[in-house]
């Protein structure tokens, strides 16, 4: 679910990130902590009206888990996916779930999901997306982030989902967070990259690569570094020969 850079068209929107390149200041794996907060805190006061998306997304995912039950696809009984009504008012009960995450406990822990059934969670998401049934794929990827949101798979499916939709803002947003969860990741950079060209902003595409280049400085995986630095290097100097800022 990648996204192509030349799939990218100009955008009307403007960055949500204009304040990015003032606030960042490279300083090897010390600035992107402070970068990696900064964005983590932005993002949580953006992405909290998505919210209204979690009990939409579950009843899509369960849909499509009924289907496969249906097929006798599914590898377990449907009651192992169900949430009970209390779970399903948690869901709604923000100020619970805040005190809960401080726990440290992911929330698919809390309903007592494990991570095989978020797996099957997951690839009910990818079918719906495969299908092109983006509003539902999006829902569905909202609640599996919801339920884990330090997976960077959920958040690029989410992205990828958001930007077929033209919602690029946000689809900037979900690649984001893929980032900071896998910041290792050449894809999640391509695709933040290519959410700013859509946006019509080269100047945010450079500050996101910059990103890339402090984890490059600061790996100690030297087979992870070479291989992140040039394919950094490659998309760079690509973005950098693209007119127009």
């Amino acid at each position: 679910m990648g996204l192509k850079l030349d799939k990218y068209i100009k955008s009307v929107e403007k960055s949500l990130f204009e304040d990015i390149e003032n606030d960042f200041n490279p300083r090897g794996l010390e600035s992107f902590e402070i970068y990696s907060n900064r964005m983590k805190a932005k993002f949580e006061s953006q992405l909290k009206e998505f919210r209204e998306h979690v009990n939409d997304g579950y009843e899509v995912l369960m849909k499509k888990l009924q289907e496969l039950e249906e097929k006798n696809e599914l590898p377990r009984d449907i009651a192992d996916y169900q949430l009970t009504k209390e779970q399903m008012d948690l869901l709604e009960d923000r100020r619970q779930l805040e005190k809960l995450e401080k726990q440290k406990t992911q929330v698919y822990e809390l309903f007592g999901f494990s991570e095989e059934i978020m797996e099957e969670f997951y690839q009910a998401a990818v079918d719906l997306y495969k299908n092109k049934l983006y509003e539902e794929s999006r829902n569905a990827f909202v609640c599996l982030t919801f339920l884990n949101p330090e997976n960077s798979v959920f958040w690029t499916g989410l992205g990828s989902s958001l930007s077929i939709l033209r919602e690029d803002e946000r689809a900037l947003e979900a690649f984001q967070f893929a980032i900071l969860y896998d910041p290792v990741s050449i894809e999640h950079y391509v695709n933040a990259v290519g959410c700013c060209l859509a946006l019509n902003n080269k100047e945010e595409a450079l500050n996101i690569l910059k990103v890339a280049m402090d984890i490059v400085d600061s790996e100690e995986d030297e087979e992870t570094l070479e291989s992140l630095k040039d394919d950094v290097a490659a998309l760079t100097e690509t973005i950098e020969s693209i007119g127009g800022g």
